[in-house]
């Protein structure tokens, strides 16, 4: 006589399986602490740096404004040196007045070279600031890959720990082949 698996038996064989397989998804492989301080440590030297490329930014544009508004000043002082020099030679205007403003025109000159050479000095600090960011980014890409082959390694064993669980489980007590059963025992 066959007699037919109980249905809380083949429920559960077919259940157990199937969420130990979703617990593994939804768990996952997580990176151990170490790798995730150093994520997050990366992160924050990623954020400094951002930072301090855009200060070259801010500190390049009050600049450039500077040397326009400098050479402007400067225009503006060459054309009253060809006034008074127009005028000194049709009036004879003081020799006095006329140094004055060749000094004035080359105090003005000073500031334009000096705003002109700090320019310089920030568009080399902002290439570098640049490269490191690119470093930062290298670095971070390394990490990540690093972090997606742990997570293939440890993927393997937790799949071979739920294959052992799953071996190491009890068979269900099925009736014995061959005896009937008696009528008003059943388990």
């Amino acid at each position: 006589m066959c007699t037919r698996p109980d249905f809380k038996n083949v429920w559960c064989a077919v259940l157990l399986p199937v969420l130990l397989a979703g617990l593994m998804c939804l768990n996952g492989c997580k990176p151990d602490k170490e790798t995730l301080n150093q994520i997050e440590a990366l992160k924050t030297e990623m954020a400094a740096v951002q930072q301090r490329l855009d200060e070259p930014d801010t500190r390049t544009e009050a600049l450039t404004l500077k040397l326009e508004t400098l050479s402007q000043a400067l225009t503006e002082t060459q054309e009253d040196i060809r006034k008074f020099t127009r005028l000194s030679e049709e009036n004879g205007v003081m020799d006095s007045q006329l140094s004055a403003v060749k000094t004035h025109l080359a105090e003005v000159a000073s500031q334009r070279d000096a705003a002109m050479a700090e320019a310089k000095e920030t568009r080399a600090m902002l290439e570098q600031l640049q490269n490191e960011l690119g470093r930062q980014i290298q670095k971070t890409a390394a990490l990540a890959e690093q972090i997606a082959d742990l997570q293939q390694a440890l993927a393997a064993p937790v799949e071979e720990a739920a294959a052992a669980v799953e071996e190491s489980k009890p068979k269900p007590d099925a009736p014995i082949v061959g005896f009937p059963e008696a009528p008003g025992f059943k388990d």
